[in-house]
């Protein structure tokens, strides 16, 4: 899936969004009018979230509101898994298949574990080539 940036700006989103992980002073490493390969899509907080790998080549969990979708197109080799989080949380995630089927992948990227950040950086190439 590929999705061009729309905005980088907390301020740009509803009030809703604002309070759960960003403000309305949050400015992320995105890059209007930029395209980025989506790893991953979530259900988080109440909304869809998508991971990509932001301007630094760090993976950034992001409201889709930053986006929009130019090339709809799951990879092949994605996987599906429900989370236990709750409303409040983690529900739902989809991507490649570390992130899906290893929830302590998921967290380690969360909590920036370099392990976890160093396989993302390889799912990120592989998607990229």
């Amino acid at each position: 899936m590929i999705l061009r940036c729309r905005t980088n700006r907390g301020s740009t989103l509803p009030e809703d969004y604002r309070g759960l992980h960003y403000s309305e002073h949050t400015v992320f490493q995105l890059t209007p009018d930029r395209d980025y390969p989506a790893q991953g899509v979530g259900y988080f907080n109440g909304g869809v979230v998508v991971l990509v790998a932001d301007d630094d080549a760090e993976p950034l969990w992001c409201s889709m509101d930053f986006f929009e979708v130019v090339d709809g197109s799951l990879a092949a080799d994605w996987k599906f898994a429900l989370r236990g989080d709750g409303p409040h949380g983690w529900e739902a995630v989809m991507g490649y298949p570390a992130l899906a089927e290893d929830e302590q992948h998921h967290q380690g990227l969360n909590e920036e574990r370099d392990a976890d950040q160093q396989l993302f950086r390889e799912q990120v190439a592989r998607t990229t080539r």
